[in-house]
């Protein structure tokens, strides 16, 4: 993998700030497939957050985020990034990646959230620790 510029690690810096003010242990990010190569062996796919703006329910397109953040290539014709492989969820992949850069060490769920993964966990009093951050966010397709 080449080395980021200055200029490439302040804007990922920056994409990293934004998620994390959008996203929160135990949320929930939407995707969609926009294209699927003839082969199969790549896809395009947008990521989506729900939020809130003055107090009404909307969605926000996070692709460009994720993919400064993990270094994925936006496709341009389609839409999306520009996703390499087969055989698994690509979108479950790119939400679980996404988390594991987030919280490379893990984090904290309410035990309300009703995401509970059989991975190791403790419990300290109401909080379940989640030691694996790409179980932190949820998936959901669109």
């Amino acid at each position: 993998m080449s080395k980021l510029t200055k200029a490439q690690v302040e804007e990922k810096n920056s994409a990293m700030a934004h998620l994390r003010a959008l996203l929160q242990p135990g949320g929930e990010v939407h995707t969609t497939v926009t294209h699927v190569s003839r082969s199969g062996m790549s896809r395009s796919i947008k990521l989506y957050v729900p939020t809130l703006d003055d107090g009404k329910p909307t969605i926000e397109d996070i692709t460009y985020y994720v993919g400064k953040v993990l270094g994925y290539k936006h496709d341009q014709k389609n839409g999306g990034l520009k996703v390499g492989g087969c055989g698994m969820d690509m979108c479950f992949h790119l939400v679980y990646s996404l988390g594991r850069t987030m919280w490379p060490e893990g984090g904290p769920l309410d035990k309300t959230s009703g995401v509970r993964r059989n991975q190791a966990l403790r419990e300290d009093n109401r909080t379940t620790i989640e030691r694996d951050g790409g179980y932190l966010l949820t998936k959901r397709d669109l």
